[in-house]
């Protein structure tokens, strides 16, 4: 192993394994994330959003330097957390089916299945299975409903991205599948 010390800031910007940094940051958020919900369960609903507004931002900071889309759909992931959360309260069901989502989401993204929060190129199963019946529905894709997240349905996803305003990369992450009844 061979170790290089240097006070040189691009020196050490420019070898930073962005994906594995990426990686750190998602795990960590998560967890937090997680202690967030649980905050707002326990009935501290102004300081839970705080948290995750300040979490928002420092994700989207740390993104502005390594620009990985797991991040960028993190903290989209996060700006609905809070509409949701703020809107949770309206009735002892909502506020149910918000923490249900919430839990269920975190769950996976521990198991290290980020399908409920993003679908991209080359994911497959069936949360794919079922962005491609939506878009069907919507006549944007007109491939086999497989679960296979390929080329024609990055495209698919970009026109409906297009239609509703949404930022249009092809990735299906949280505000896509919001608005497709996935998230």
């Amino acid at each position: 192993m061979t170790v290089v010390a240097t006070e040189n800031a691009g020196e050490v910007a420019q070898s930073e394994n962005k994906a594995v940094r990426a990686e750190a940051v998602l795990a960590a958020s998560d967890e937090e994330h997680s202690r967030y919900v649980k905050q707002y369960e326990a009935g501290d609903k102004q300081a839970a959003l705080a948290n995750i507004s300040a979490l928002q931002q420092r994700i989207s900071s740390v993104n502005a330097t390594i620009n990985d889309v797991r991040l960028a759909k993190k903290s989209e992931g996060l700006a609905l957390e809070s509409s949701e959360m703020a809107a949770a309260d309206q009735s002892p069901a909502a506020k149910a089916d918000y923490l249900k989502s919430s839990k269920q989401r975190f769950y996976y993204a521990q198991k290290g299945k980020q399908s409920f929060s993003m679908l991209r190129n080359g994911d497959d199963g069936y949360q794919v299975k079922q962005l491609q019946q939506k878009l069907k529905d919507q006549n944007l894709y007109s491939g086999t409903v497989d679960g296979e997240f390929s080329p024609e349905v990055e495209k698919a996803v970009e026109e409906y991205q297009k239609q509703n305003n949404i930022p249009a990369d092809g990735v299906a992450g949280p505000a896509t599948l919001k608005k497709l009844d996935m998230y």
